[in-house]
């Protein structure tokens, strides 16, 4: 099931508030009430009801063994004075469940195959992160990819896929919505030297 999750009185996401938990069986249903939904999403506290939402669909005991198995950190973590998505929160919302492990390796030293196939858009990162991506995540299915640049993601895309082959360009649209640096669309023309890694 599909539960759809706000706060009853809008606005208020005090601790002890009450919640209004919608819950959907039917698919055709629970698409119809979330597009109605979208300009609350977009909102406002839009993005705490889509959180809830994510967290009441998946289960908060399961996310909770999710997230204990991966990572170990809370959904958002505070950095710096600053509430910020960790790998497990857009794990959730991105393929339904909070195992936010994005390496190529497991815990138990085994290839992450765990993205393969699970979520159409990828991946980027720096390698000063320390953390080398699954393969899936940056080979998606379409050309999208969120950018973890070390305190906060972002999103880039492409009209179509980038070629692959070594000293390939292309050019990506980049939205970094974040201050002081955004909110801000900006044009990035790129030559892959290497080709696709």
């Amino acid at each position: 099931p599909v539960r759809l999750v706000r706060p009853k009185q809008k606005g208020n996401y005090k601790p002890d508030a009450e919640l209004d938990i919608t819950e959907y069986l039917d698919a055709s249903a629970a698409t119809q009430e979330i597009s109605a939904r979208v300009g609350d999403f977009i909102g406002p506290g839009g993005i705490i009801d889509l959180v809830y939402s994510a967290v009441f669909t998946r289960g908060d005991q399961l996310v909770k063994k999710e997230v204990e198995a991966e990572t170990k950190l809370p959904l958002v973590d505070d950095y710096r004075g600053s509430w910020i998505c960790t790998t497990d929160l857009l794990s959730l919302l991105l393929r339904g469940c909070a195992r936010g492990n994005v390496g190529t390796t497991n815990g138990d030293a085994s290839q992450n195959s765990s993205w393969d196939g699970a979520c159409p858009v990828g991946m980027l990162s720096t390698e000063s992160q320390g953390i080398p991506l699954a393969a899936a995540l940056k080979n998606p299915q379409c050309p999208v990819w969120i950018i973890h640049g070390g305190d906060h993601f972002t999103v880039a895309w492409a009209k179509s896929m980038p070629p692959s082959d070594a000293g390939a360009e292309f050019t990506l649209q980049h939205w970094n919505g974040l201050p002081p640096a955004g909110p801000r669309l900006a044009t990035l023309e790129v030559k892959a030297v290497r080709g696709a890694v």
